[in-house]
């Protein structure tokens, strides 16, 4: 992703961490990614917008990637219970309108992954959805076993029909 977005001329920094694996899990320094996360992120969200968002594109789609038991569990920067609860709404309204909503969760590592999973193996219930996206029978469902949803899977095929 670095090399990325450093092509794309946007301000990123490269930070390695002595440890193994792509994300440090101990307690000093998986707090100072969050943070560098924050730092980076955050402009994005305090601009103002230049258009107002009033109405949904007949052609879009919503796509609620990794809020699931295991993940909303974890601690967040941003309070996990509010962005469970906008992204069920969100879904709620795109259902109404008859528009596809893709909820996507994650089980596992990634295939070929040596390094070992932080904090020992996943709770039986790690992967399962968030109740609050009150998950409909109309929804599109995809497991991810990599960094990206549509990575051996079906999304991009679904997407395309969908449109």
């Amino acid at each position: 992703m670095y090399h990325a977005l450093k092509d794309r001329n946007v301000p990123v920094e490269f930070i390695a961490y002595p440890v193994s694996g792509h994300f440090p899990g101990d307690p000093v320094r998986g707090p100072d990614v969050d943070r560098r996360w924050v730092e980076w992120i955050d402009p994005a969200f305090t601009q103002s917008l230049s258009m107002p968002i009033t109405r949904l594109d007949s052609v879009a789609a919503l796509l609620v990637i990794d809020l699931q038991k295991g993940i909303v569990g974890r601690p967040t920067v941003h309070p996990a219970k509010d962005i469970v609860s906008r992204a069920g709404a969100l879904a709620a309204a795109f259902r109404r309108r008859g528009l596809p909503v893709v909820l996507v969760n994650v089980a596992g590592a990634a295939p070929g992954r040596v390094a070992e999973v932080r904090g020992g193996p996943f709770p039986a219930d790690w992967a399962e959805l968030v109740p609050e996206l009150n998950r409909q029978p109309q929804d599109h469902t995809v497991t991810k076993r990599t960094w990206g949803a549509f990575t051996n899977t079906d999304l991009a095929m679904y997407l395309k029909g969908a449109a």
